[in-house]
């Protein structure tokens, strides 16, 4: 579960701060791909996320990210 953990994590700050700062970095882009490969409808939600964060108006940026993180979460059983 630790890795999990902590995929989540990467994944929950980016979607709380990306409205202020680019978020895809490194790390974010690794817990994508543990998404994508990992978790039960991870291409699409993957493909979501990163489409949420093109999202030129920061206020619905951010709703959407943390939407799909919930997703995220919601699909890896936590």
């Amino acid at each position: 579960m630790g890795e999990l953990s902590d995929v989540l994590s990467v994944i929950e700050t980016a979607a709380a701060e990306c409205a202020d700062r680019d978020v895809e970095d490194e790390a974010f882009l690794a817990a994508m791909l543990f998404v994508r490969k990992n978790i039960e409808k991870g291409p699409m939600l993957s493909s979501a996320m990163l489409k949420a964060l093109r999202v030129e108006n920061q206020s619905i940026r951010r709703s959407e990210a943390l939407r799909i993180t919930r997703m995220i979460r919601t699909r890896a059983g936590l």
